[in-house]
């Protein structure tokens, strides 16, 4: 009897999760391939500027995996407050707010990140997408 009830609540867990993951799949996906394109522009503006670093490559990697550390412990913050909100009777709209402002604040991070790696490469950057990215990240930090 208690490995039936064993696979139902891995199976509800399973199913909650999967339904939250889905809300930030794309956001999730979004954030992958800016880290990618961040990573990539970082290594040419190393290239150009003649300080590729292997050690600095693997630094950059395990903080792009930090990352995604970061949003799971969000993911975990929001389950933990929607749940306490549950406990006493409380009903919330959205219960994935922490882990989607994580994910959008990373998502501009990298954004000012590819940025200032074209302009080391001298590519000509125009003046108002920094101060959108800018504002951007203004107002995700002030969430």
């Amino acid at each position: 009897m208690e490995d039936k009830s064993l696979k139902a609540i891995f199976s509800a867990a399973a199913a909650a999760f999967s339904i939250y993951f889905n809300m930030l799949a794309v956001p999730v996906a979004v954030l992958i391939a800016a880290m990618a394109a961040d990573y990539l522009t970082g290594l040419y503006s190393a290239y150009i500027n003649r300080c590729l670093s292997s050690k600095t490559g693997l630094k950059g990697i395990i903080k792009k995996l930090g990352y995604l550390m970061l949003i799971a412990a969000a993911m975990f913050a929001d389950y933990l407050i929607h749940a306490g909100f549950q406990y006493v009777n409380i009903k919330m709209d959205c219960s994935f707010w922490a882990g989607i402002l994580v994910t959008f604040w990373l998502i501009v991070n990298e954004l000012i990140s590819i940025i200032e790696n074209l302009i080391k490469t001298d590519i000509p950057v125009p003046k108002f997408l920094l101060t959108l990215i800018a504002q951007l990240r203004d107002r995700i930090e002030k969430r």
